[in-house]
């Protein structure tokens, strides 16, 4: 799932308070059609939510903590994630995230000394027999990773953010390790070779991004880009507009799709391969991209949205839902789309 950075939150509520309203693309809003229901889970703060291929929805706390709960759920159940005896100062487990294959997807943060450094390496929980495997063979190369990555269906080659505050890229996951991302974007005048930025998180000559999302037939990348960033300095660089960018993981090709989004969170590309989901603009709002006939459609607005998750039929979306950036219990709502 993509995961939001706070102190970055905390700088983009400021430039909203301080910023004139920004004009959106055309889209069609169907908030008075479209109504959530409420389901039912524990009266607490969730961050991350999950639909799992069974039916199931999973709504989790952070998984430093473990606790988790399904729809009906009276009070919450805990994952049993070993503790790592080579970490002999903690094991964390954080930004859980589904997996094409069904398992939960989680960073795995070894700290083995008092420095505050910790290794980080990606793992695969099975939900069925508790068994937690690591996917990937050496631990990830950048110390402050947003919890954003993607794989592809059969699980070959994963896609993740990496991000240094006000700057970032994007890299590749093999099942041996990280590696730059040898692609090329390129909008107007703006060129970003996501490789030149491999080695430092980024730097203020790149542009921004935003999560990525793997297409569920394996031939596309959604991710936001926003070139107007490249070249501007300190927090006006969060106060630019992003595209969504469809790439070829295989080619580099790519093409921009949409314009005029601001401050996009949680991309998702729909089961069937046909939406892409997110959250963005000044007002938080949840959104839908038609990948076949490029229309784009408000879905709600009001609220702060935490996270989402299809179903696995592509009718639904479940999200994380508070009536503010600080409020103390969240609802799990569902919006059921209209076909």
């Amino acid at each position: 799932m993509q995961k939001r950075i706070i102190f970055i939150n905390f700088l983009i509520m400021l430039l909203i308070s301080c910023t004139e309203q920004k004009s959106l693309p055309e889209y069609v809003d169907m908030t008075e059609t479209i109504k959530p229901s409420v389901l039912n889970f524990p009266s607490t703060k969730f961050d991350d939510i999950i639909w799992q291929s069974d039916g199931n929805i999973v709504a989790m706390q952070d998984v430093r903590r473990e606790p988790y709960a399904l729809e009906g759920d009276d009070e919450l159940r805990h994952l049993d994630l070993e503790q790592d005896s080579k970490c002999n100062v903690s094991t964390n487990y954080r930004y859980p995230t589904q997996l094409p294959d069904g398992r939960l997807g989680l960073l795995k943060m070894c700290a083995t000394d008092n420095t505050f450094t910790d290794t980080t390496y990606m793992v695969a929980y099975d939900w069925n027999t508790g068994q937690l495997d690591q996917i990937v063979q050496n631990p990830l190369k950048h110390f402050n990773i947003s919890g954003c990555f993607s794989w592809n269906p059969d699980m070959t080659r994963g896609i993740q953010e990496v991000s240094e505050g006000l700057t970032g890229t994007l890299n590749w996951l093999t099942k041996v390790g990280p590696e730059p991302v040898h692609i090329t974007l390129r909008e107007g005048s703006h060129v970003w070779n996501l490789a030149q930025d491999y080695e430092e998180n980024g730097s203020i000559e790149g542009g921004r991004t935003s999560c990525p999302s793997w297409s569920p037939t394996g031939d596309k990348i959604a991710v936001f880009v926003s070139f107007d960033a490249m070249g501007v300095e300190g927090i006006a660089r969060l106060d630019k507009q992003s595209q969504l960018i469809l790439f070829s993981p295989e080619t580099g090709e790519s093409e921009s799709v949409l314009s005029g989004i601001y401050y996009p969170e949680f991309i998702q590309w729909s089961p069937d391969g046909k939406n892409i989901a997110f959250v963005g603009d000044l007002t938080n709002e949840l959104w839908v991209y038609n990948v076949e006939t490029g229309s784009l459609f408000l879905i709600a607005r009001g609220g702060e949205f935490d996270d989402l998750s299809w179903s696995p039929d592509s009718k639904n979306i479940a999200v994380i839902w508070c009536d503010g950036m600080e409020c103390e219990n969240s609802e799990i709502r569902q919006y059921s789309l209209l076909k």
